[in-house]
This record gives C-alpha cells, structure tokens and sequence, in this order.
C-alpha cells in the first residue's frame, strides 16, 4: 500500500483489517482486530493477506505532538493465489475404468455449502445418474433410466441448475421415444420426472429419425421456473420450452428445415 505523504508529516501511523468499524475507532493504544504500524515512509506492506477478503485502511499522518487523521479506504485480495500455489484433488466420483463406462455428459455445480452436484450418463445401464458429495464421499443415485423394454439410453446431453433450495434441475434426452425430459428434485429423496417435449416419434429403430432433445442446457428464472434450450434435428431447428407454473410452454427459435444442421445450445435468463 503506498500513498501521497503530507507536506509537514514526520512519520504515518497505518491501521489495517476486515472491519470499517474497528479500523475507523483504531488509535494507537487500542486497536483490536486491527492490524497497526508506525513507518517513516509513505507505503507499508501488510504480513500477510486472506483470498477473496475486503479490507479496510487508514493512514493518520503524525508531526511531533500533532496527528491528522485519515480517510478510511478499501481494496479486495484476489481469489486465487499465484500459479503453482494449490493442488488439484482428483476423486473418483463413480465407476472403475476399465470394467465401467460412466461420466459422459457430465455437469458440475456446488450448492450453498460448496459442495459439488453432478449429473452425468452412465453407458454400461444407458441411465441418467447424480451423484452429491456429503462431507466425506460421494451419494449416488440413478435418476432415469429406459425400461426393459427400452434398450436405449436415457440421460445424454443432460445439463444441470441448482436453485436457491439446494434441489438440482436437470434437462436430458430419453433415446427411446426421441424426447426431451426434466427431473427436479422433489424434497423427499426422490425426483419428479416429466416430458417437456414428445414429437410422437414412434417409427422403428433404424429409419434415420433423431427427434428432440440433444444439445440441452437450463437455467431458472426469479421464481425458479426452468426455462430450456435445445434441438429438433429432424426439423433443423433451435427450440425452447419454459414451465408457466402448471404446464411447459415449447416453442421453435429457428428452423432451417435442413436435418442435423443446429449443434450446440446455451441458454442465460437476466
């Protein structure tokens, strides 16, 4: 920290910490919580500082008996420290390579304690599974997944919210009738699973049809209504389905009628 020095000042006595209050009341006989030192040039280098933290200083100019008090001022550390200063903590989440194929499509977010959610497919059951990290290891659990009589998968292109209540949205494909569907948590271990959109595709497999929901991605408004993008590659078209309160709203953004022609979807409410 440095600083302009007064014409007739002598010496600076610097008072430094995380609370306005206390580094506004600082003297140099009593100054609790509050960093303080006297230095006979106009810059002073704290001994150490914490990430990501707001603190406050004050410079009291001081000539022999007279001291003139400053103005407090601000600054915030950065986030992260220096390249090289942290290590990164690998974890297996679930699976065993080579006996497993699990992880694509995979979204991370942290709730209101920082602790991780994910959503991601599992190839070898052709499911949607989550997975949330308690403390000490990992909870999981199958969302969705294709019944017997449904041989293919059901969770790819899945992508992943939290809401202000720590209950994980999801968006994702179901393979088998060339949908798109959404899973909410519903509070009481368990998810609520709905159909946003069904193009009623019910030909055989093989016939060359993709039907709706690749590409997804979701967000939430102020009332925590998901609000979803996505694709239609039969139609070449760039769709978007919103929750009204009782029912979902799906409508077309662009359409180029050209087949597999739109990849790639993001949607952000402001």
């Amino acid at each position: 920290l440095s600083w302009e020095p007064g014409c007739e000042a002598d010496t600076h006595d610097v008072f430094l910490g995380t609370n306005y209050g206390e580094v506004v009341s600082a003297t140099t006989v009593s100054h609790p919580n509050v960093a303080y030192q006297n230095v006979s040039v106009p810059s002073y280098t704290p001994s150490s500082l914490e990430t990501n933290t707001t603190y406050y200083w004050r410079v009291d100019e001081v000539n022999g008996p007279a001291t003139w008090t400053g103005d407090v001022w601000e600054f915030k550390t950065g986030f992260c420290g220096a390249p090289g200063d942290f290590d990164w903590f690998v974890d297996i989440v679930d699976g065993e390579y080579p006996d497993s194929e699990v992880g694509m499509w995979t979204n991370v977010v942290c709730d209101s304690q920082d602790r991780p959610r994910c959503s991601y497919y599992e190839g070898d059951d052709n499911c949607l599974k989550y997975a949330a990290w308690n403390g000490t290891s990992w909870d999981r659990e199958v969302v969705d997944e294709g019944g017997p009589t449904d041989p293919f998968s059901v969770g790819r292109y899945n992508c992943l919210v939290i809401d202000s209540q720590d209950r994980c949205h999801i968006s994702y494909r179901d393979r088998n009738k060339f949908r798109l569907k959404y899973a909410v948590q519903d509070g009481m271990g368990g998810w609520d699973i709905q159909v946003v959109d069904d193009p009623c595709v019910e030909d055989p497999v093989g016939n060359g049809r993709v039907g709706v929901g690749r590409y997804t991605s979701i967000d939430l408004d102020s009332n925590e209504y998901p609000h979803i993008s996505y694709t239609d590659l039969d139609n070449g078209c760039l769709k978007y389905a919103r929750w009204n309160g009782s029912s979902w709203e799906v409508e077309d953004v662009y359409c180029n009628g050209i087949p597999l022609s739109i990849s790639g979807t993001s949607i952000q409410i402001d």
